[in-house]
Order: structure tokens, then sequence, then C-alpha cells
């Protein structure tokens, strides 16, 4: 597994589509390989995680926080399923409260500024 430690690296395994924010890197294959992918999605990102929720083949877990102080909050769901072998983020409201909104967010956090 790619180890992702800028945001360059993350934002460059992810697209949108109508629905989510898809992330394409393979899976991690234990739950401590998907607790460590959570940590490094959630410390680039500046956002803290909830609990991890089990099911039988699938991952979920509640994002939130603000990339920035002047920002309010954002909160997304990641979610791993290894039956059909994808994994994505979807906006669940605060700042950002679609998840085209998001994407554009996101996009703009790498963007480097240009001081005049």
């Amino acid at each position: 597994m790619q180890q992702l430690t800028t945001l360059n690296d993350w934002l460059s395994t992810m697209t949108l589509n109508s629905q989510a924010i898809i992330i394409d890197q393979p899976l991690p294959p234990t739950p401590l390989a998907t607790t460590r992918f959570v940590n490094q999605l959630c410390h680039c990102f500046k956002l803290q995680n909830q609990e991890l929720e089990w099911g039988i083949d699938r991952c979920q877990v509640l994002l939130s926080g603000a990339m920035n102080s002047s920002e309010q909050n954002i909160k997304l769901m990641l979610h791993i399923e290894w039956n059909c072998e994808a994994m994505w983020l979807e906006s669940l409201g605060g700042s950002y409260g679609d998840t085209a909104a998001l994407w554009e967010r996101l996009q703009a956090s790498h963007k480097p500024t240009i001081n005049h």
C-alpha cells in the first residue's frame, strides 16, 4: 500500500463523480492497516475521526474538522467496501454541503499561494 504523506499524494488518488469523491488506492488489507490509512488521511487534511464502524465487508468513519482557522466545520464520511473493492468520501454538510463543493475545497487546499 502506497504511503500517502502530502495533500498532493492524496489528491492524486482522488476523483470526483456525481455522488462522491472516489479514492483510487489499493484497499487496506487488515484492520490495523485500515486504521493507519484513516489516520494518514486525517493528518494530511487536518481532520478528526470518530471510531471506525465495522461491518462484515465494510468500514466507515465520520471525519470532521476545519482545514484552516477561518473555516467552519467540514463533515464527511469515509466508506471502505472490500466486497466491491472501493473507497470513497461523501460530504455530510458543514461548510461544504455537497460533494462537489467539498471537492473544490480539497483541490484549492494544495494550490500554492502567490504573494505580491
